[in-house]
């Protein structure tokens, strides 16, 4: 599947509370997205829920995070915030 990654920054300054979590302030976070296709063997709706994100390195699989979405229709694009790093 094509997937692109994101790492999105936010600083807070000195009002962290406009970004949501004053807690998330100085925080990195990992972003996958990509396209619900049929050509990536999705192409279906896809349910409200858990979606849990795995990587291969051709031997074994990695859990490398996971995020909740809403319903989402085919051919809609999926954005999955995956990790929070402290930097």
């Amino acid at each position: 599947m094509k997937a692109t990654k994101k790492f999105y920054y936010r600083s807070g300054g000195y009002q962290p509370y406009y970004y949501g979590n004053a807690s998330n302030a100085g925080k990195v976070a990992v972003i996958v997205e990509f396209e619900n296709k049929e050509e990536y063997n999705l192409g279906v709706p896809m349910p409200k829920g858990k979606v849990r994100v795995y990587k291969s390195d051709g031997e074994t699989i990695e859990f490398i995070g996971e995020d909740m979405i809403d319903h989402t229709p085919n051919k809609e694009k999926l954005s999955l915030k995956l990790v929070m790093l402290s930097i």
